[in-house]
């Protein structure tokens, strides 16, 4: 390859993750008390799906022959990379061990405004898919989007302008070697999916420091999509459940295990809902166990007019939920693919006066 100056961009994603706060300089990362373990896994004239697969394992806590051990493990892995193709054996053995190990894996859904299953790590299992919205909240125009995406975050979006249509963070002012004196530090706007990953990682470093116990990357995955806020308006294409809130999974990772007030569901069991008049509601819950693949709720029979929400480790609301069913009539169904361990939330609401109605959760 021939000679280029660097983009810093490992320094721009880094700062969004934890810069520094309270020093004076112009902005602060997501989880400015986070520690940083930077990996260094592709130059300047690329590298190999290998050396991100052991790097992956590397910041995971794992063993990589010929490189000494790693003292402080990664809680979480910012993936601010990608490429075409269909996730191979190796890096997704490397995903797996770090999730066995706790780590929580954020990839990058790719800025070539097609189908994520298209790109990899994007479509490895296990990974948390971020896409990019643009500063009004709409879907970037470049951004992948499709059923690999879990959630999106601030990506930036070059038509809204500047500054509003980049993410603002730490590059240096240097061609090559970083120059760490006064006049090397300058802050740059950057956009794409990169950009939105970082927001994502630095809220999961945020969720794990609050914690009663660490989190699991299932159970992370879970509460970023049960607190993420609605977009604005419909995206043009799917890309998540919603945009990225960073207070409310925090908050939620504070509470993670404090069970609300609810009715209890046993798993295939129906349970009769009480009269309700228009505007009241009934919160059941139940637990789901690890490696279940569905979660449905199925209310039926009766008459009236019903809504049903759903959330995890927390109560759903009609605007933030991880599911909802507000059909005419009675009968709703919410279906929850890949279920996280933990316990779930049903709001069943009456839109209308209902009697006789019948509730049944499923743990599959």
């Amino acid at each position: 390859s021939g000679a280029s100056d660097s983009s810093w961009h490992g320094s721009h994603v880094m700062g969004t993750v934890a810069a520094v706060a309270d020093n004076g300089i112009a902005g602060t990362g997501v989880a400015p008390d986070a520690r940083i373990v930077p990996v260094r896994v592709l130059g300047h004239c690329g590298g190999y799906t290998s050396d991100i697969a052991d790097a992956t394992v590397w910041a995971a806590g794992g063993t990589v022959p010929g490189v000494p051990a790693n003292p402080n493990p990664a809680e979480v892995i910012n993936m601010s990379l990608g490429g075409d193709g269909e996730c191979d054996e190796v890096s997704q053995a490397a995903i797996d061990f770090a999730r066995s190990r706790g780590t929580t894996v954020v990839v990058a859904a790719g800025n070539e405004n097609s189908d994520a299953m298209t790109h990899s790590p994007a479509n490895c299992s296990g990974v948390i898919t971020v896409a990019a919205t643009g500063y009004s909240g709409q879907r970037a125009s470049y951004s992948n989007y499709g059923p690999r995406i879990a959630l999106a975050a601030p990506g930036g979006a070059g038509t809204e302008g500047v500054p509003n249509g980049y993410i603002w963070s730490t590059v240096n002012a240097s061609k090559t070697s970083p120059d760490d004196g006064p006049d090397g530090d300058r802050f740059g706007g950057m956009g794409g999916t990169s950009q939105a990953t970082p927001h994502v990682a630095g809220v999961v470093a945020l969720m794990q420091s609050v914690a009663p116990t660490p989190l699991t990357p299932a159970q992370v995955e879970g509460l970023l999509k049960a607190s993420a806020r609605p977009f604005p308006a419909r995206p043009d294409r799917t890309i998540g459940v919603g945009i990225l809130d960073a207070a409310n999974a925090v908050e939620r990772a504070r509470t993670f295990g404090q069970p609300l007030v609810s009715v209890p569901l046993t798993s295939g069991i129906a349970s009769s809902l009480p009269p309700l008049a228009a505007g009241q509601g009934v919160l059941y819950g139940i637990d789901v166990p690890a490696g279940a693949t569905r979660l449905e709720l199925l209310s039926y029979s009766g008459r009236g007019m019903l809504a049903v929400y759903a959330g995890y480790e927390g109560e759903p609301t009609a605007t933030v939920n991880l599911g909802a069913s507000a059909r005419p009539g009675t009968n709703q169904v919410v279906t929850l693919a890949a279920p996280a361990s933990g316990r779930y939330y049903f709001r069943v609401q009456a839109v209308a006066d209902v009697a006789g109605v019948q509730v049944r959760a499923t743990v599959y």
